[in-house]
């Protein structure tokens, strides 16, 4: 996630991204590269198994207003609630499931997904 982050400010593709989804183009981000898409990056900070110290210091490219933990397997949930942010919504993600979002509204592909909402309710979308 780190080097990611860095070439994404390195290249000024934050800048060329934000004119183009501007355009009627897409993004498409798998694993780290739909992580950036949030705000914060504080859960590759703390990314169960693979985590990434230094990363959280980095703004993300704010294309949505939660975070996206990818590759989320069900054993790892008490780690999550135990080192997420309370403040922030976390939507997580299995292997094969995905989200589209136009900006206006969301499409959950691959079945439910377990979302963390600030208030520490937890419900499928």
């Amino acid at each position: 996630m780190l080097p990611l982050v860095k070439a994404i400010y390195k290249t000024r593709f934050d800048t060329f991204l934000m004119n183009y989804l501007q355009k009627d183009t897409f993004f498409v981000g798998t694993s780290a590269g739909s992580m950036v898409c949030a705000t914060s990056l504080d859960c590759a900070e703390w990314y169960i198994g693979e985590p990434e110290p230094g990363v959280a210091k980095y703004k993300g490219l704010g294309l949505v207003d939660y975070q996206i933990y990818p590759h989320f397997n069900k054993t790892n949930l008490p780690a999550i609630l135990s080192a997420r942010l309370k403040h922030e919504e976390y939507w997580l993600l299995k292997d094969g499931q995905a989200i589209s979002f136009d900006g206006n509204a969301h499409k959950i592909c691959g079945g439910d997904i377990t979302v963390l909402k600030s208030d520490r309710n937890i419900y499928s979308a």
